[in-house]
């Protein structure tokens, strides 16, 4: 698990940012357990937040840690989980209309 993403769950362990439900270590945990990690490519990736509400999920790659957008079936690479929150914060300001 990336480092930043093991302060951020220390700190907050999950949270929802307007659209977005940032998984705690439970929740990521139980996804595990049942369903165990998404595998592609040779690759597996632990869900780490769920986005928008269609099925798409923040999710970081076992091997590498690097973190990526997965939209049905589509990896967009993110890399570190900072890169992804001010992208997400960006456009939650954007669609909800905060400065």
């Amino acid at each position: 698990m990336p480092a930043e993403l093991k302060d951020l769950l220390l700190i907050s362990n999950g949270f929802s940012l307007g659209y977005d439900d940032f998984h705690s270590l439970e929740a990521i945990e139980y996804q595990l357990k049942n369903w165990g990690p998404l595998e592609e490519n040779e690759e597996e990736y632990i869900y780490i937040a769920s986005v928008v509400g269609d099925g798409e999920e923040i999710v970081f790659s076992k091997k590498t840690g690097l973190i990526y957008w997965h939209d049905h079936g589509d990896f967009t690479e993110y890399g570190t989980l900072d890169a992804v929150l001010e992208e997400r914060i960006e456009f939650q300001k954007e669609n909800l209309g905060v400065e």
